[in-house]
């Protein structure tokens, strides 16, 4: 059995899982019908391309802020390979990563500060 084949049946015992009978979707019309009745705003263009450049790896993965169109500095996927490598080894990890960790670390626990305030 391939890893892929693997994937595939681990992906449909947990979709069997949560989602409920009446609301798995088995054609293009049913996504579609789904998709209409939950209604929402489709999508801008740039934001599916960028969508798109960060699952191809061409942007770093990381939230952008409304008011400031600014991408708070997150690991790119490289990164996160090597944080992960690192961590199973028990070995140090680079300093310039840990700075990035570190940095993401304060600005999350800021925000929970300020979210706790309110």
């Amino acid at each position: 059995m391939s890893a892929k084949h693997s994937d595939k049946e681990l992906a449909a015992i947990i979709r069997n899982a949560l989602v409920p009978k009446g609301f798995r979707p088995t054609s293009l019309a049913d996504v579609e019908a789904m998709q209409d009745a939950i209604g929402g705003e489709e999508p801008s263009p740039e934001k599916i391309a960028r969508m798109l450049r960060k699952v191809k790896g061409e942007e770093p993965i990381g939230i952008l802020q409304r008011g400031h169109e600014e991408v708070i500095e997150a690991l790119t996927p490289r990164e996160m390979d090597l944080v992960a490598f690192y961590r199973s080894r028990g070995e140090a990890i680079p300093p310039e990563i840990q700075a990035k960790l570190d940095a993401m670390r304060r600005r999350a626990a800021a925000e929970d500060e300020a979210e706790d305030a309110e």
